[in-house]
């Protein structure tokens, strides 16, 4: 009788342990998750004085420097070159090299341009402006909302290019960082005003280049330093 009963329990345990196993499965959730991108570039790249086109030049007073006393000369000495560069072989423009021929102490110029985001960007606040070498392995400067006094005040922001401790440039933007771009949306207008300085070397062609950086929309505030310069 016991050896029956203990055989029952046997046969029930067994019976049991098979029902769970039966009744046991692994469920095994998979998601895919699609990035966005941030895309930004300058568009129809335009500028004052193009060498070879016989213009006449423009003159700033120095001393101080102020780009909103700017008068047109009757001579045609200096001259200026500006062009898109595109720096990771995608097909858009995200720097502007400039370059200035046979330039001179007062002599004054402006590159305009336009930025955009490609279609498939997200949308994109304009962070900070980089003044760089022309190859960009120096930066000079990082303008942000909280310093870009430094740029856009009537004398401009001084640089010194050579490293020689003498200014040879100013530079005058017109601050629009912390406006929003949007996809197919409308492009920002982007313009800067150049004036070499008396500290610029003589026989020299003075090269830079121009960076705008974005960040995304929402993060704007949050990745904006402190910092006053680069």
């Amino acid at each position: 009788m016991r050896l029956s009963i203990l055989l029952g329990v046997v046969i029930a345990l067994v019976l049991a342990s098979i029902a769970y196993a039966a009744f046991t499965e692994l469920l095994v959730v998979r998601g895919t998750v699609s990035t966005g991108k941030l895309d930004a570039y300058f568009s129809n790249v335009e500028y004052d004085d193009r060498c070879g086109s016989a213009s006449q030049d423009i003159n700033v007073p120095l001393n101080p420097v102020n780009f909103y006393q700017a008068t047109t000369t009757d001579r045609d000495v200096g001259c200026t070159e500006a062009r898109g560069v595109d720096t990771d072989d995608d097909g858009v423009y995200e720097d502007i090299l400039v370059t200035l021929v046979n330039a001179y102490p007062g002599y004054y110029t402006s590159i305009r341009s336009y930025v955009l985001l490609t279609s498939d960007s997200i949308p994109a606040k304009q962070w900070r402006l980089v003044i760089a070498s022309a190859d960009g392995s120096r930066v000079y400067y990082k303008i942000y909302e909280n310093n870009v006094s430094l740029i856009s005040d009537s004398d401009g922001l001084s640089v010194d290019l050579d490293g020689d401790g003498d200014y040879d440039i100013a530079i005058h933007w017109s601050d629009n960082l912390g406006d929003l771009l949007t996809p197919g949306g409308p492009a920002a207008r982007f313009e800067v005003k150049i004036a070499v300085l008396e500290g610029a070397p003589e026989d020299s062609t003075l090269q830079f280049r121009f960076h705008l950086e974005l960040i995304q929309w929402n993060a704007y505030k949050a990745n904006t330093p402190q910092g006053s310069s680069g």
